[in-house]
């Protein structure tokens, strides 16, 4: 093959795009944004603080300014040597800093987990397996509810990713005294924010009880626990409080097939009431390419957990199913939708 070779850089790009996440992964373990965020560093203050070599701090430091997560400071050619370089905190090293809201357990569970189970992506296209349990030997969720650890660091990516509640908190449009239940509602923290904005709204969270132990103390942090009942609940079975003001499932139907789905739509409508709201939350598949983020999402979901997204017409086809419409459909940054539903 011949040619220019500009289609050839960008296969390499491609192909090479995983071991940016690596690279990530390397510097958010070491703690280089931290040490950063304290204070402009050498190459060789950094190698003393990591225990990494000066010759590969210095290697891992250019690497980390290629991607945005380090800046080197200007220098003078020939009078700076590799041990005296300095650095300073980079652009997207911001977002990677151990502190509220940070992406920093985001990079370590897509770098870690995550980047492990797409190594066995393989299995999820013909084996009838998915690429997490080919790589851990169980599937995500009793994954999850073994490791606490993990399961701490994966609603913490959750919320992390999840820029846009703030939109989402408005978009709702629960009532001034309204009440809130968010369905195998995670963390909490998309609930905390919809209390935040509404500050005379109650809330109920409901999930399985290694998730509801992680909400607990998002509310406690909140300062919202005498507004807050949080339940342990099977999602398939389990009696929802009876005519609530607003129902929200929010990224919990990408995780379950078109049946299972259908079966969480109908236990929730045996407890809506005529003027309840359920709102569904999830990124939007649409077949005219613009939607990239969801369209990989949709991937991602099958290869974690057997999940996929769906286009707005295939949520239109369940609710149907189950004896609910679509009567609003908001769209949110990052591909995601907000679509309010009621009975039939």
């Amino acid at each position: 093959m011949t040619g220019s070779g500009q289609t050839e850089t960008s296969v390499i790009e491609l192909l090479t795009g995983g071991w940016r996440a690596q690279l990530a992964r390397v510097g958010v373990e070491l703690r280089i944004p931290d040490l950063l965020t304290a204070a402009d560093r050498t190459v060789a203050e950094l190698s003393t603080r990591t225990a990494v070599p000066q010759d590969l701090m210095y290697r891992l430091m250019r690497g980390l300014d290629s991607i945005g997560i380090a800046e080197r400071l200007p220098y003078e050619l020939g009078r700076i040597t590799e041990a005296g370089a300095t650095y300073t905190l980079g652009p997207l090293g911001v977002h990677l800093v151990d502190a509220p809201g940070s992406m920093r357990d985001a990079c370590l569970l897509y770098g870690g987990e995550f980047h492990s189970a797409w190594g066995n992506a393989p299995a999820a296209f013909g084996s009838g397996s998915t690429g997490f349990e080919a790589t851990y030997g169980t599937e995500l969720i009793p994954y999850l509810a073994a490791n606490p650890p993990a399961a701490k660091r994966f609603q913490s990516a959750l919320a992390a990713t999840s820029f846009y509640f703030d939109l989402l908190a408005d978009a709702l449009e629960v009532p001034v005294h309204g009440v809130v239940v968010d369905i195998a509602g995670g963390s909490g923290a998309l609930l905390a924010r919809v209390l935040q904005a509404r500050p005379r709204a109650r809330g109920v969270l409901t999930d399985l009880p290694h998730m509801v132990a992680i909400a607990d103390g998002t509310f406690v942090d909140a300062g919202l626990t005498e507004r807050v009942t949080t339940m342990p609940l099977d999602l398939f079975s389990g009696r929802l409080p009876q005519d609530a003001d607003t129902y929200v499932l929010s990224r919990v139907l990408g995780d379950w097939s078109n049946e299972e789905c259908e079966r969480i739509l109908t236990n929730i409508k045996v407890s809506m009431g005529h003027e309840s709201r359920l709102w569904i939350v999830e990124r939007l598949t649409r077949d005219d390419g613009s939607a990239p983020l969801a369209t990989l999402w949709d991937l991602h979901l099958h290869v974690i957990n057997g999940g996929r997204q769906r286009s707005i017409r295939e949520y239109q086809r369940l609710a149907k199913e189950c004896g609910l419409e679509i009567v609003e459909d908001k769209r949110l940054p990052a591909d995601n939708a907000a679509l309010a539903l009621r009975l039939r």
